[in-house]
C-alpha cells in the first residue's frame, strides 16, 4: 500500500512539475513571439518610408 501511494505521489508531482514547465515556456516564448511580429509589422512600414525617402530625394539631387 505504501509502495502504491509513492507511485501516485510521484505522478502527480510529475504531472504538476510538467504542467509548471510548459505553462513557463508558453509565457516565456509567448514574450517572444510578440517582439517577433512586432518587428515582421514593422519592418514593411520602414521600406515604405525609405521608399518615399528615395522617390522626394531622387529630384531634389537630380536638381542640384
Amino acid at each position: 500500500m505504501f509502495e502504491l501511494s509513492l507511485d501516485i505521489s510521484k505522478c502527480l508531482l510529475s504531472m504538476v512539475l510538467a504542467f509548471l514547465i510548459s505553462w513557463l515556456g508558453y509565457h516565456f516564448k509567448r514574450k517572444e513571439m510578440i517582439v517577433k511580429a512586432r518587428v515582421y509589422l514593422e519592418k514593411p512600414r520602414e521600406e515604405c518610408i525609405r521608399q518615399e525617402i528615395i522617390s522626394w530625394t531622387n529630384p531634389i539631387l537630380g536638381a542640384v
